[in-house]
């Protein structure tokens, strides 16, 4: 019996995927953007309470992530195919100078965070943007999921491939100036539908300071704005 019951212990220790944690890890204060390219490695960007950019990852064992501090930029890759994920942490005052961020197979997840230029490319993934502060952005996705709830100051280009899309700003449509094209698509702006109306199109305040270019094929998407009304 003791024979078996040791057999089967035996069994569940190297039928589980073990997971290497690494320390948390510090960069340069001067360090204010990131570059970081990713297969089946989810990622995840979240407020941080250090005064600098910090990071920490959990990999199948004996795997790890090339971290590379140059230029005042995080860049990070992988070295060998891994599973896992990346977690780094911005601290909540800092405003990232860039923002580039490539994955494949995978999810990212970013919350409250405020950056000048964001480019995110996602292929067969989710993403999650939410309370996020961009001032001009380029989010691709292909064949995924994205829920994208943040602000966006200036400008964003969303290129949405056999996907799910659901696309919240916070301020009303009047404060947005909205070009959008859509093919074999189904895709609503405030719950209507446009694809009864002609492609390409215009949606929102010609004049307004904020710039959306929507592009949407072969997906499900939507746009919604709040219906506060911007106190500027």
């Amino acid at each position: 019996m003791k024979k078996i019951t040791l057999l089967f212990c035996y069994s569940i220790f190297f039928a589980v995927p073990f997971l290497f944690s690494h320390e948390l890890n510090y960069t340069r204060k001067k360090t204010a953007s990131l570059d970081i390219e990713l297969s089946g490695v989810n990622l995840v960007i979240a407020p941080g309470k250090k005064e600098c950019i910090t990071y920490r990852f959990e990999l199948s064992e004996g795997k790890r992530l090339s971290c590379i501090e140059t230029n005042h930029t995080l860049r990070i890759r992988e070295i060998l195919p891994a599973k896992g994920t990346l977690y780094i942490y911005v601290p909540e005052k800092l405003l990232l100078e860039s923002c580039i961020l490539r994955s494949n197979r995978a999810s990212i997840s970013i919350k409250q965070l405020r950056v000048v230029h964001l480019l995110t490319m996602m292929n067969d993934g989710d993403v999650t943007m939410i309370k996020n502060t961009i001032k001009n952005g380029v989010i691709n996705l292909a064949r995924g999921n994205i829920i994208f709830d943040s602000d966006i100051v200036r400008s964003c280009a969303f290129s949405i491939s056999g996907s799910v899309a659901d696309i919240i700003l916070p301020h009303s449509s009047d404060t947005y100036n909205v070009d959008y094209v859509h093919t074999a698509s189904s895709f609503t702006i405030d719950s209507k539908d446009m694809t009864k109306i002609k492609s390409p199109g215009v949606y929102g305040n010609p004049k307004a300071k904020r710039r959306i270019i929507f592009s949407v094929g072969s997906s499900k998407a939507s746009m919604r704005f709040s219906k506060q009304q911007d106190a500027e």
